[in-house]
């Protein structure tokens, strides 16, 4: 994607998002369910192969201006073992930290994460260990003041020992908001 285009898209949203980035401060933890797609090049050569992925994250975002989210995550996630012809039964288990930034507007918020995994692997890649920058994209809908919904296609490529390991994602959660903001509409007094 050329530079000019991605940096006009951003400030588009961000000229459209209001005090909406209020609603997405502060911390929050939750889990997500979802398919992993990978494979491996290199030493040991493997077919493309789905299993299904479950994860943990937390993290805290502030408002930075008017309608921009910065943020910082951390995961745990793990794929379960499928047959990646012909190395055989493998998956992997990864922890990270990340920087997220999001564009508020109204309930959604399209954000886009980058940071750092370390990917253990497990069945057939039991020995293999590797740290690697890892990206996402994706998309948080805010359905209650404390509640949000969320989906997310992310990717890492470790590489260790001659082996290189394509992991892609796409995965759908549930988020709990510690700070969110207290409604706006005071109840009525009866007289």
């Amino acid at each position: 994607m050329n530079i000019i285009p991605a940096t006009a898209l951003v400030a588009a949203l961000a000229a459209a998002g209001n005090a909406a980035a209020d609603g997405f401060a502060g911390g929050y933890v939750g889990g997500d369910l979802g398919l992993n797609h990978s494979s491996t090049s290199g030493a040991l050569m493997s077919s493309p192969a789905n299993s299904p992925a479950y994860g943990l994250s937390g993290g805290y975002g502030w408002k930075v201006g008017s309608s921009v989210m910065l943020g910082v995550e951390g995961h745990v996630d793990a794929n379960k073992d499928a047959t990646h012809a012909p190395a055989g039964q493998y998956g992997s288990n990864a922890y990270g930290l990340g920087l997220k930034i999001g564009v508020p507007l109204d309930s959604l918020m399209p954000y886009a994460r980058l940071g750092y995994d370390h990917t253990q692997g497990t069945g057939a890649l039991s020995g293999y260990s590797a740290g690697s920058p890892n990206s996402g994209l994706g998309l948080m809908y805010k359905f209650a003041p404390s509640w949000s919904l969320e989906g997310e296609w992310s990717s890492t490529t470790p590489s260790s020992g001659g082996l290189k390991l394509k992991s892609n994602s796409l995965s759908f959660g549930l988020n709990f908001h510690f700070d969110s903001p207290a409604s706006t509409s005071a109840p009525k007094s009866r007289k």
